[in-house]
Protein backbone atom coordinates (compact mmCIF):
# COMPACT_ATOMS: atom_id res chain seq x y z
CA UNK A 1 0.00 0.00 0.00
CA UNK A 2 1.42 3.72 -1.10
CA UNK A 3 1.05 6.31 1.81
CA UNK A 4 -2.09 8.88 0.91
CA UNK A 5 0.08 12.08 0.44
CA UNK A 6 2.71 9.68 -1.56
CA UNK A 7 2.46 11.91 -5.60
CA UNK A 8 2.22 9.47 -8.19
CA UNK A 9 5.15 10.46 -10.76
CA UNK A 10 4.73 9.76 -14.28
CA UNK A 11 6.49 6.45 -14.47
CA UNK A 12 4.30 5.19 -11.32
CA UNK A 13 0.91 5.97 -13.66
CA UNK A 14 2.51 4.82 -17.00
CA UNK A 15 3.28 1.60 -15.07
CA UNK A 16 -0.17 0.82 -13.28
CA UNK A 17 -1.84 1.31 -16.60
CA UNK A 18 1.38 -1.34 -18.06
CA UNK A 19 -0.38 -3.78 -15.43
CA UNK A 20 -4.00 -2.96 -16.10
CA UNK A 21 -3.22 -3.66 -20.11
CA UNK A 22 -1.50 -7.19 -18.87
CA UNK A 23 -4.74 -7.58 -16.65
CA UNK A 24 -6.95 -6.80 -19.77
CA UNK A 25 -5.18 -9.34 -22.27
CA UNK A 26 -4.99 -12.27 -19.77
CA UNK A 27 -7.72 -12.23 -17.27
CA UNK A 28 -10.20 -9.30 -18.10
CA UNK A 29 -12.60 -11.50 -21.01
CA UNK A 30 -12.68 -14.59 -18.48
CA UNK A 31 -13.24 -12.57 -15.04
CA UNK A 32 -16.01 -10.74 -16.30
CA UNK A 33 -17.86 -12.78 -18.94
CA UNK A 34 -21.34 -12.44 -16.73
CA UNK A 35 -21.00 -8.63 -16.98
CA UNK A 36 -20.48 -8.58 -20.61
CA UNK A 37 -23.58 -10.42 -20.93
CA UNK A 38 -25.37 -7.55 -19.16
CA UNK A 39 -23.74 -5.56 -21.40
CA UNK A 40 -25.09 -7.03 -24.36
CA UNK A 41 -28.58 -6.92 -22.94
CA UNK A 42 -28.32 -3.36 -21.86
CA UNK A 43 -27.15 -2.21 -25.62
CA UNK A 44 -27.46 -4.46 -28.53
CA UNK A 45 -25.34 -2.25 -30.22
CA UNK A 46 -22.01 -3.55 -27.97
CA UNK A 47 -21.85 -7.38 -29.22
CA UNK A 48 -19.74 -9.72 -27.54
CA UNK A 49 -17.51 -9.52 -30.95
CA UNK A 50 -17.07 -5.51 -30.39
CA UNK A 51 -16.19 -5.41 -26.51
CA UNK A 52 -13.78 -8.16 -27.03
CA UNK A 53 -11.97 -6.25 -29.88
CA UNK A 54 -12.11 -3.01 -27.77
CA UNK A 55 -10.23 -4.93 -24.99
CA UNK A 56 -7.73 -6.18 -26.79
CA UNK A 57 -7.18 -2.95 -28.81
CA UNK A 58 -6.71 -1.50 -25.29
CA UNK A 59 -4.71 -4.34 -23.60
CA UNK A 60 -1.88 -3.89 -26.30
CA UNK A 61 -2.04 -0.08 -26.39
CA UNK A 62 -1.59 -0.30 -22.37
CA UNK A 63 2.02 -0.99 -22.53
CA UNK A 64 5.25 0.98 -21.11
CA UNK A 65 6.75 1.51 -24.43
CA UNK A 66 3.26 2.42 -26.10
CA UNK A 67 2.25 4.94 -23.70
CA UNK A 68 6.09 6.15 -23.22
CA UNK A 69 6.86 7.04 -26.73
CA UNK A 70 2.84 8.69 -26.97
CA UNK A 71 3.43 11.07 -23.99
CA UNK A 72 7.09 11.67 -24.63
CA UNK A 73 6.13 14.84 -27.08
CA UNK A 74 4.49 16.35 -23.90
CA UNK A 75 6.88 17.06 -21.40
CA UNK A 76 5.17 15.10 -18.64
CA UNK A 77 7.88 13.34 -16.56
CA UNK A 78 8.12 16.66 -13.95
CA UNK A 79 4.32 17.11 -14.20
CA UNK A 80 3.02 14.87 -10.86
CA UNK A 81 -0.01 15.00 -9.74
CA UNK A 82 -2.52 18.15 -10.12
CA UNK A 83 -5.47 18.73 -8.40
CA UNK A 84 -7.03 20.13 -11.35
CA UNK A 85 -10.15 18.09 -12.27
CA UNK A 86 -11.25 17.37 -16.20
CA UNK A 87 -14.80 16.35 -16.52
CA UNK A 88 -14.70 13.31 -19.46
CA UNK A 89 -18.38 12.47 -20.56
CA UNK A 90 -18.89 9.77 -22.31
CA UNK A 91 -20.95 8.85 -25.53
CA UNK A 92 -22.24 5.49 -25.42
CA UNK A 93 -21.77 4.90 -28.59
CA UNK A 94 -18.75 2.04 -29.32
CA UNK A 95 -17.82 0.66 -26.35
CA UNK A 96 -15.19 2.22 -24.47
CA UNK A 97 -15.41 5.23 -26.86
CA UNK A 98 -14.20 7.51 -23.66
CA UNK A 99 -11.49 5.48 -22.32
CA UNK A 100 -8.88 7.26 -24.28
CA UNK A 101 -10.27 11.01 -22.54
CA UNK A 102 -9.75 8.84 -19.76
CA UNK A 103 -6.01 7.72 -19.98
CA UNK A 104 -5.14 10.74 -21.03
CA UNK A 105 -6.69 13.07 -18.14
CA UNK A 106 -4.83 10.38 -15.55
CA UNK A 107 -1.64 9.82 -17.43
CA UNK A 108 -1.36 13.78 -17.08
CA UNK A 109 -1.69 13.88 -13.94
CA UNK A 110 -4.77 15.29 -13.51
CA UNK A 111 -8.35 14.50 -11.53
CA UNK A 112 -10.78 12.82 -13.41
CA UNK A 113 -14.74 13.12 -13.30
CA UNK A 114 -16.38 10.83 -15.71
CA UNK A 115 -20.07 11.32 -16.67
CA UNK A 116 -20.77 7.67 -17.93
CA UNK A 117 -23.18 7.07 -20.26
CA UNK A 118 -26.88 4.78 -19.52
CA UNK A 119 -26.19 2.86 -22.42
CA UNK A 120 -22.06 2.04 -21.34
CA UNK A 121 -21.81 2.18 -17.77
CA UNK A 122 -20.83 -1.04 -16.78
CA UNK A 123 -17.43 -2.36 -18.62
CA UNK A 124 -14.93 1.35 -17.44
CA UNK A 125 -16.25 0.83 -13.34
CA UNK A 126 -15.03 -2.49 -14.05
CA UNK A 127 -11.99 -1.20 -15.34
CA UNK A 128 -11.53 1.55 -13.09
CA UNK A 129 -12.12 -1.10 -9.73
CA UNK A 130 -9.12 -2.74 -11.60
CA UNK A 131 -6.99 -0.12 -11.91
CA UNK A 132 -7.37 0.66 -8.26
CA UNK A 133 -6.08 -2.57 -6.99
CA UNK A 134 -3.52 -2.17 -8.95
CA UNK A 135 -2.49 1.14 -7.57
CA UNK A 136 -4.92 3.03 -4.66
CA UNK A 137 -3.93 6.03 -5.50
CA UNK A 138 -5.74 6.30 -8.33
CA UNK A 139 -8.56 6.24 -5.77
CA UNK A 140 -8.28 10.16 -5.01
CA UNK A 141 -7.86 10.95 -8.92
CA UNK A 142 -11.41 9.33 -10.35
CA UNK A 143 -14.88 10.25 -9.49
CA UNK A 144 -17.99 9.31 -11.22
Amino acid sequence: MYKDNYLMNLQDRIDAFNKLGDFLKKDFLILYSSEINKVELQNPWYTKENIKKVIEYWSKNLDSEMLSSWITPYKLDEAGSSEKKVLVVLAGNIPLVGFHDFLTVLISGFKVVVKLSSNDNIILPLIVSKLLEIDSRFSDRIDF
